[in-house]
């Protein structure tokens, strides 16, 4: 479902957006410190009292989304930032979601290489959203952008499979 291409250590108190009404619940750091907890703990407490079983954008996006909101005192998400947030970065859509949900099947289409590559460069990571993609085959062997992903990134797992991966 997430694929990073770096390693995050060191990096405390972020989320990162995933479309223009929503930050993504998907990659997240909550440092130690008081803006961190604090924004932990209105996510805890809005999913505590808010949780709706049948609506998981609702329970995962939309918490820390409404936790941010508050924090950052905007209901816009471009105007969440570092300096509104008070010391937590909302990181941009291409940090970690830079092909939308409602564009997935790209990272799974041969002749979109080119495309998906070009618009992943810069990415800490790619999020391939699993609840759309999870019955598409990756073909080892195949131009398919996430498989090329896989191998680059996972290369000992991406070379245990055989003909899918």
């Amino acid at each position: 479902n997430y694929l990073l291409f770096r390693s995050l250590e060191g990096i405390t108190n972020f989320a990162s957006v995933e479309s223009n009404t929503s930050v993504a619940s998907l990659i997240l750091n909550f440092g130690y410190d008081d803006i961190g907890k604090t924004i932990a703990n209105i996510a805890v407490n809005d999913f505590a009292k808010n949780y709706q079983g049948n609506n998981w954008g609702y329970n995962g996006p939309g918490v820390i989304t409404r936790a941010l909101m508050k924090i950052c005192n905007t209901r816009v998400i471009t105007n969440m930032n570092k300096q509104n947030c008070k010391g937590f970065m909302v990181y941009g859509q291409e940090a970690f979601c830079p092909i939308p949900w409602t564009d997935w099947a790209l990272y799974f289409n041969s002749t979109t290489s080119a495309k998906v590559m070009n618009a992943i460069e810069n990415s800490m990571g790619i999020h391939v959203w699993n609840l759309h993609s999870k019955h598409t085959p990756i073909i080892v062997g195949s131009k398919q952008p996430y498989g090329l992903v896989a191998q680059k990134y996972c290369p000992d797992i991406f070379s245990s499979a055989k003909d899918i991966f």
